[in-house]
């Protein structure tokens, strides 16, 4: 069977050389973390087989021989989601077969390779899917961690069985048995060999419908056989895919071609498509008229996709590249969170050293110091003599996380108001309730944001003496996601989940005296837990996940030193602190949770929390001021020093009333 494209006569196989296409995608992004590299067939190939053979394939009009009328969603997706790439990441063939096939008694690598009317006949031996990997082991290079890895292949094997099954029709289903069991045991081995190179995310492409290409859809008997083969096909590629990551722990992001172009044919207007039946090539007026015009075609030729069409399979695929990997900023926010509501205690604890009682009215300016441990209280001072006081207090935190890999980054701004009362059982003993009130953001930096509200319970005690300090805290909150939300590609994606949180913290010193200066070590800990439970995104349903419930926790520390003294200028009394922390991380983020399509339900992905920076140090300085016999004043400055994974500050001010 032929048929006419560009000016010239060409075997059917030969045009199927590559694959199928379709569409997929939306989602901005900023700054990556790694390299974008590319595997399989004509789908994913940027123009790689005049390079290999010296043969101008595929001829215009098509686009630098790309089997498209331009780029390919692999040469979009670096734009959008801000991974590195080159041409030279590109290892894809048109034609190639996921593995060696059988044909008549010999193998072959690529369609093209196989003799009229099969193929093109090329005599210069093309690659096939797991040939391609070998050429990149070959370089002795290993993916990064933040490396994403495309793979489309399988289209051209099912075309080459499909045109030995009209020369010797003997066993059809059998041929299309062994077809499909070859595709998905070649893809399976070339999955795990790139993920022994270090591949831990691939974007996997299954296949749409085949019977709707313009290859198939004129005819419905060939059109239904189609069909079959692709759902026999994306069963087996969603087994393959699941596998891989359970013998690996490589998360195979299953990309639904079946499912996305079942909704782009039911709504093409949605996707700016006016005609999603016939080949632009083979269409005067379309394959004359501009790229913006042509892109209103859903295909390119008989089995190609337009290069609008490549746009949107990139769109689709950094969405949901996105989609997971901002899956851990929920609870790394809530976190941030807690461990602002731990602050506050220990400020009203540092109050309560410097001598101060009654209502206090924090007014802080900037960010919390995000990780900083728990030594943030004043030694110098004793606990005031009244037995109950009462205090209200405000604070706004701000900070930011940078992208690591798997881990979208974001920024994040926190208010929290709490009152509370402590109650002195002796003249260095005192404990505390408190009840807070937290508003969380954070602005993802691929795009989205995380909103949530946290109702917070804390208690607290501290030990005074002359020569030394003890002080212990206690939090737990209930926190509601009023939204989670991120760009789809025809609707953006939304989520509400619940959680709690907790926190547990001591810090201590020991007190040196030197006339009006006091100066000595400081040290302290701090575990925080956060929880959240499971929910299920709503929105574009090719890229809504299910997620399960996920536990992030962590214990950190801190040493260094602190010192204070006392002043006077006239009538006011002055207690200005500085201190110097050196913090570090002991247990590490603990964590990780698995989460799935709702598309591909049975492809499990698993998500940990980034680790961050094992060590950094922090810089303080405060001032207590007594303003009058009940009203005093109060400011610190806070900030981190060589923080490798974003840097936090903090500014604040407060007014106490003494009742």
């Amino acid at each position: 069977m032929q048929f006419d494209a560009l000016g010239e006569t060409m075997t059917l196989k030969s045009i199927l050389a590559c694959g199928v296409a379709f569409c997929l995608s939306a989602t901005p992004a900023l700054a990556g973390t790694g390299n974008l590299y590319g595997f399989g067939d004509s789908l994913v190939d940027n123009g790689n087989i005049p390079k290999l053979t010296g043969i101008n394939y595929p001829p215009p009009p098509y686009y630098q021989n790309h089997f498209s009328n331009g780029p390919v969603w692999l040469e979009y997706l670096p734009g959008l989601s801000g991974l590195g790439f080159k041409p030279s990441n590109d290892y894809a063939v048109g034609g190639a077969f996921s593995g060696p096939v059988n044909v008549f008694g010999q193998n072959f690598t690529n369609l093209e390779n196989l003799p009229a009317p099969l193929g093109a006949g090329f005599t210069q031996p093309l690659p096939d899917f797991l040939q391609q990997v070998q050429e990149y082991a070959a370089t002795g290079q290993r993916f990064g961690s933040g490396d994403v890895v495309g793979v489309w292949v399988g289209a051209n094997n099912y075309f080459a069985a499909l045109g030995i099954l009209a020369l010797n029709p003997t066993n059809p289903t059998q041929q299309i048995t062994t077809a499909v069991t070859n595709v998905a045991n070649q893809t399976a081995q070339g999955l795990s060999e790139l993920a022994a190179l270090g591949a831990r995310q691939i974007l996997l492409f299954n296949l749409p419908n085949l019977g709707s290409t313009p290859l198939f859809n004129t005819n419905p008997a060939q059109a239904a056989v189609a069909n079959e083969i692709t759902a026999a096909h994306d069963a087996a590629l969603a087994q393959v895919a699941q596998e891989v990551h359970l013998q690996t722990g490589a998360n195979v992001i299953l990309m639904n071609q079946q499912f996305i172009f079942q909704e782009l044919l039911a709504n093409p207007a949605a996707y700016g498509k006016t005609n999603v039946t016939l080949a632009c090539i083979n269409t005067p007026s379309c394959v004359s008229a501009s790229v913006a015009q042509q892109n209103q075609y859903l295909f390119w030729d008989q089995v190609h996709p337009t290069t609008g069409t490549h746009l949107l399979i990139a769109e689709y695929a950094n969405s949901a590249l996105q989609g997971v990997n901002s899956l851990s900023v929920p609870a790394r926010l809530m976190t941030q969170g807690t461990e602002a509501f731990s602050s506050m205690l220990s400020q009203r604890i540092d109050a309560l050293h410097e001598g101060v009682t009654g209502l206090q009215a924090s007014l802080p300016g900037s960010a919390q110091l995000a990780s900083n441990g728990a030594s943030e209280t004043d030694p110098f001072g004793m606990i005031p003599q009244n037995k109950l006081s009462v205090f209200i207090t405000g604070a706004y935190n701000d900070g930011t996380r940078k992208n690591e890999a798997q881990a979208n980054g974001f920024n994040y701004q926190i208010g929290t108001v709490a009152a509370g009362a402590d109650y002195r059982f002796g003249p260095s003993v005192t404990a505390g309730l408190a009840f807070g009130y937290g508003t969380d953001h954070a602005n993802v930096d691929q795009g989205g944001s995380v909103q949530a509200h946290a109702y917070e319970f804390g208690a607290y005690g501290a030990i005074t003496q002359p020569n030394y300090f003890l002080n212990l805290r206690f939090t737990y909150a209930i926190d509601d996601f009023s939204g989670i939300s991120r760009p789809g590609v025809l609707a953006g994606i939304t989520a509400t989940p619940s959680g709690n949180s907790f926190s547990a913290a001591a810090d201590g010193g020991y007190v040196l005296h030197f006339g009006r200066i006091d100066a000595g070590p400081v040290a302290g800990f701090q575990f925080l837990q956060t929880n959240i439970n499971a929910y299920v995104e709503q929105g574009d349903p090719a890229l809504t996940q299910s997620v399960q419930a996920q536990t992030l926790s962590r214990t950190l520390a801190d040493i260094g030193v602190a010192a204070s003294t006392d002043l006077h200028i006239g009538n006011i009394a002055l207690h200005p602190r500085i201190a110097a922390t050196l913090n570090g991380r002991l247990t590490g983020n603990a964590g990780a949770f698995g989460s799935v399509f709702t598309d591909e339900p049975t492809v499990g992905l698993s998500t940990s929390y980034p680790n961050g920076p094992s060590t950094w140090g922090v810089l303080s300085a405060s001032i207590a001021a007594q303003l009058a016999d009940r009203l005093s004043a109060t400011a610190t400055f806070e900030t981190t020093v060589a923080k490798s994974n974003g840097e936090d500050h903090m500014v604040s001010a407060g007014l106490r009333y003494d009742f």
